[in-house]
């Protein structure tokens, strides 16, 4: 049965404390002690603590169960115990705030500010066009694709599909068709048909006979494929 209550997180080297509340104790200490998962949600400064001196050298205990469906008494239980706590030594303290309602919230800013990656503490600041590593690197999945006339002239060269569906105004799937089966149509009065130039991740066209059916074999009259 899931337990509900106040808890307490106590370092046997620097005696520093961490008060808080659950509604499943059990869950809310193993969260606690997952120390090298960060997205799990834990005080940080307790967290530090526990890698640089080990869980060894920590103590878990219940201060106080309550039986309550209500979340809201369990907050004001640890409010009371809280309250006690910052009577005396603040550097003797995990708890980042005095308010028990106010755990997530501050949970939440010390992550993100943990995670500050703005201005100088970016490894890319300052790094701008020819400075940036990836400048001028085109992507390496893109496809390329040529336009060609009927006598097999290139005529332009489109360094994605994307920009072809662009220029010539079509939805993919109908472009991917013309690609496919390089089927002609008609560019300025010039017949022309597209064809991929360049696939380097091998991606696979548009299956035009549709999901889940067998293709059809279609023979001339001297039953040639």
């Amino acid at each position: 049965m899931n337990k509900k209550g106040i808890y307490l997180f106590e370092c046997l080297v620097n005696n520093k404390v961490y008060i808080g509340s659950s509604a499943n104790l059990k869950r809310r200490f193993k969260t606690h002690i997952a120390i090298h998962n960060a997205e799990l949600r834990s005080n940080f400064n307790m967290k530090k603590d526990m890698l640089n001196y080990g869980l060894e050298n920590f103590g878990f205990g219940i201060l106080e169960y309550l039986e309550t469906s209500n979340r809201e008494d369990l907050y004001k239980l640890e409010q009371v115990y809280l309250d006690k706590l910052f009577e005396g030594d603040k550097d003797l303290i995990y708890n980042i705030s005095m308010d028990a309602q106010d755990s997530i919230k501050t949970y939440n800013a010390v992550k993100l500010k943990d995670r500050d990656l703005s201005g100088p503490k970016n490894g890319m600041y300052g790094r701008r066009k020819e400075l940036h590593p990836k400048f001028g690197v085109k992507p390496t999945n893109s496809i390329r694709v040529g336009l060609y006339d009927d006598e097999d002239n290139l005529i332009q060269e489109y360094k994605t599909k994307k920009e072809a569906y662009t220029e010539f105004n079509k939805d993919g799937k109908t472009l991917d068709r013309k690609i496919e089966h390089g089927t002609l149509f008609n560019v300025d009065g010039q017949l022309c048909y597209l064809k991929v130039l360049a696939n380097p991740n091998n991606i696979p066209s548009s299956k035009s006979i549709g999901r889940g059916k067998m293709p059809i074999n279609v023979y001339d009259i001297n039953n040639k494929l």
